[in-house]
């Protein structure tokens, strides 16, 4: 277990004392760390998810060449501060991803370099932090990278004002805001949107494929695909699923049978049985076996592997040469199951492997050394946080089985990785690495090659749960959540959605609360045509939608959306439900704040008493509605418009008997 040591500043300008603290004390990432290395492997210490046999590397590179491929290290008088920081806030706050740490020192090396000194991190000051803002603005492309970015800034600011690494105090807040998370309307949230769902040339596609394939890539790509089709899953939830996944529980008094895969959420939640809908049970075990069928001998090697740890795994062709010393080409390429010599050849030189004499022999224990070496790091444990074996592993695979041009080796395996599936969906097509899609001719209408990421999937199913009006709970529980808050960062149902929805209420009376609940049974047009005519558009407030049409009348109820008839609330939206809450909670505190004033004599204070009375009873009465269980899931509220208030009433009289009066004092 790495150590934990808190540095106590001593003095002002101790940067050098913290730095030789971290080089010398700490264990983080390692008690044989490299300090002084500009590349750490930090692999086994951030222990990223279903990332197979990929190494985790942090490079303390500058900023201008971090994205090259021999890139330029940081200036000295800043590096070693950099990879004691990194490796001190990592022990206090441990991260899977260290790219924001890392990130917002390249940029403040930048910042301080431009004034052509060296870029000594204790001469940092308000004037730098703000050009840090600017580059990083030029720099990243994502709104969302540059707030991170930012607020990296400010942890970077109070970690050295604490510590007395500056000569003063810096005072400076991150001025980069936090992007909008649901911004729903317009051409950038459409846009957005999009990037986050599958196309329809995808959807329509995937099924096709999963029929028509038939190499193992093809058959374990399009058979992942097809259950993050069915249930809303992390890839590498789905990577790290053990080989006897599946269950069948009983419950309830009619002994119903729930088909449920076993799952261990990525994100905070509890291990559960996952429900798979009834209408995908037959794919969900359909595609399950194909996977099976394609990882089966993998899972025989890696069980040879566990029972006998320091031998090559031969099959029953080949277990008569172990008795051997030296081996012919020929016969090491029926061991690797190589193709042909020459590739025989060009593998023994990456592995370093000497050929002996005119015949080019080679040794048997350097070949199985070779083969030992190439066995995954951390085997035989795929993923420590259950657990889980190589040899009771779902996804495990021989070693470039998946791989488009590589040769597949019969005697060495490896997990199936996020970066497998997500090529096999195009994620690299445009690299000229073929998918599943350009393999069997499919393409976006417009011929352009289709490309998805399995993250999508998640997306997809999510904003049909809502659109279907599955409680957030539900949903929350379906998608492995431990908040039912993240939620809304999957919900991208679109105001035409929610047009259509409120359109398909009018006239159902279980399904429609208000004027529009009842349509004239003897009307000259359909119930459809009558809900498009009278609901032409709908746009989002906080706690509803606005049926207006502003092209025929303004909003006469500006700002008090409450006390109009073009209100309607859908039941499903459960964000707009907490609004709701909220403003009733505010209108019983700011009528009780009014019934003091009265009480205490304020001149003009029981209009305002009267004002939140009614507005209590409008939240009240349309709280009371939408948390009534006896009320449809997707019912869509609309309340009947208030009458006339009496004051207003009583004024319009007096005004009207007014002008009668002057009228006839004129005759």
């Amino acid at each position: 277990m790495s150590n934990i040591i808190l540095f106590t500043p001593q003095s002002k300008g101790n940067i050098e004392s913290f730095i030789l603290k971290c080089r010398n004390e700490l264990s983080v990432f390692g008690k044989d760390l490299n300090f002084d290395s500009d590349l750490w492997d930090v692999t086994n210490a951030l222990n990223r998810k279903a990332m197979g046999n990929k190494r985790e590397r942090i490079r303390f590179s500058n900023l201008k060449t971090a994205k090259d491929k021999s890139p330029e290290s940081m200036h000295p008088a800043f590096k070693d501060f950099a990879k004691a920081y990194i490796r001190y806030h990592h022990a206090l706050r441990p991260s899977q991803s260290i790219g924001h740490r890392l990130g917002a020192l390249r940029v403040i090396e930048a910042a301080l370099a431009e004034h052509g000194l060296p870029p000594a991190p204790h001469k940092l000051n308000v004037d730098i932090l703000n050009r840090a803002v600017q580059i990083a603005n030029s720099y990243f492309k994502s709104p969302a990278l540059i707030h991170r970015i930012g607020g990296q800034f400010q942890q970077i600011v109070k970690f050295m004002n604490t510590n007395k690494m500056v000569s003063q105090n810096i005072f400076w807040k991150n001025p980069l805001k936090r992007p909008p998370d649901a911004v729903r309307v317009g051409k950038k949230a459409d846009e957005d949107r999009l990037k986050k769902m599958p196309s329809e040339a995808s959807l329509d596609a995937i099924p096709e494929v999963y029929k028509l394939a038939t190499e193992p890539n093809e058959i374990l790509i399009s058979s992942t695909a097809a259950i993050l089709f069915c249930m809303p899953s992390r890839i590498h939830e789905v990577l790290e699923l053990p080989l006897l996944c599946e269950d069948e529980t009983t419950y309830g008094k009619r002994k119903k049978k729930v088909y449920s895969l076993r799952w261990w959420p990525g994100k905070y939640a509890k291990p559960m049985l996952k429900p798979v809908l009834a209408a995908a049970e037959g794919l969900v075990r359909e595609a399950l076996a194909k996977i099976r069928s394609v990882t089966e001998e993998a899972r025989t090697i890696a069980r040879w592997y566990i029972q006998h740890p320091d031998m090559i795994y031969l099959d029953e062709n080949t277990e008569p040469l172990r008795q051997k010393n030296f081996l012919l080409l020929q016969e090491v390429s029926e061991v690797l199951g190589l193709p042909h010599l020459l590739a025989v050849r060009e593998w023994c030189k990456s592995q370093k492997i000497t050929l002996h004499g005119p015949e080019s022999k080679v040794s048997f224990d350097d070949l199985e050394k070779a083969v030992l070496r190439q066995l995954p790091a951390n085997f035989p444990i795929l993923a420590y946080k259950t657990g889980l074996r190589y040899d009771e592993a779902l996804f495990v695979v021989l070693k470039n089985q998946l791989h488009s041009t590589h040769h597949t080796l019969k005697c060495i395996i490896e997990p199936v990785n996020i970066n497998t599936i997500n090529y096999g969906l195009g994620a690299r097509v445009a690299h000229g690495s073929p998918s599943i899609f350009t393999r069997l001719g499919f393409t976006e209408p417009d011929g352009s090659p289709i490309v998805i990421n399995s993250h999508q999937f998640r997306h997809y199913l999510n904003t049909l749960a809502q659109l279907g009006g599955l409680s957030q709970l539900d949903i929350a529980k379906w998608s492995g959540r431990a908040n039912v808050s993240q939620n809304v960062v999957y919900d991208h149902v679109t105001d035409d959605q929610a047009l259509a929805l409120v359109r398909s209420a009018v006239g159902d009376s279980s399904l429609m609360f208000g004027p529009m609940k009842k349509v004239n049974i003897n009307m000259p047009m359909t119930r459809d045509k009558y809900a498009a005519l009278k609901i032409q558009t709908a746009h989002t407030t906080d706690i509803g939608f606005c049926i207006n049409d502003f092209t025929m009348n303004p909003c006469d109820h500006y700002r008090d959306c409450l006390f109009c008839k073009h209100l309607v609330c859908l039941k499903c939206d459960k964000k707009k439900q907490k609004n709701i809450l909220a403003r009733l909670k505010e209108a019983n505190d700011l009528m009780i704040m009014a019934q003091n004033a009265v009480n205490e004599g304020y001149y003009g204070s029981d209009r305002w008493l009267e004002h939140h009375k009614q507005t209590v009873a409008r939240l009240t009465e349309l709280h009371t509605i939408m948390k009534d269980p006896n009320i449809h899931q997707d019912a869509v509220i609309q309340l009947a418009q208030p009458r006339q208030k009496k004051q207003i009433k009583n004024s319009a009289k007096a005004l009207a008997m007014k002008k009668t009066h002057e009228k006839d004092k004129r005759k």
